[in-house]
């Protein structure tokens, strides 16, 4: 399905770029009328196909929509390393292992970091945790098949729930 769909919007591409030089007083209406496509999608390619060599077919590619670089933190180490204390060490006298909303409540009053960017969510705090190996995913629990049944041997099972089928009627 992939390949027939890119394969179709490269086939558009092209249409686009070629009633763009055949037919230049035509609207964008008109080019995405003739196509089968959107205006914003004539728009789009247009100005793609202004920038490029009027015989470059490289243009008419999508490009990958995912980033080339991972995407780097940007809370300083500082931030990271008072996040790892105070997990380890919770201050005033917290008798446990603080969680993402305590370690933010506490991480926004530290007089140190007034001028660091601070995360504003706790999910940036999991993260955090995670990318400095604090936090480890347990793997999920694997399930153990019931053994074969001998045949004809009874079975009984619960049907609370099953609405109607649960009291004998249909």
């Amino acid at each position: 399905m992939e390949v027939y769909m890119e394969a179709l919007w490269l086939q558009q591409r092209a249409m686009i770029r070629h009633l763009l030089r055949q037919h230049p007083d035509w609207t964008l209406q008109q080019i995405a009328d003739a196509v089968g496509c959107s205006t914003s999608m004539v728009k789009k390619w247009r100005d793609h196909f202004a920038h490029a060599a009027s015989n470059d077919l490289s243009v008419l590619f999508s490009r990958p929509r995912l980033p080339r670089q991972p995407r780097r933190s940007r809370f300083s180490q500082r931030v990271r390393s008072r996040l790892l204390e105070l997990r380890e060490q919770p201050p005033d006298g917290l008798q446990r292992v603080p969680g993402p909303r305590t370690l933010l409540f506490f991480l926004h009053r530290d007089p140190e970091l007034t001028d660091e960017s601070l995360p504003r969510s706790s999910r940036t705090v999991w993260r955090i945790l995670r990318e400095e190996g604090v936090l480890v995913a347990a793997e999920p629990p694997q399930q153990q098949p019931w053994p074969p049944r001998e045949p004809l041997e009874g079975v009984q099972i619960d049907a609370q729930g099953c609405g109607s089928f649960a009291n004998g009627s249909r």
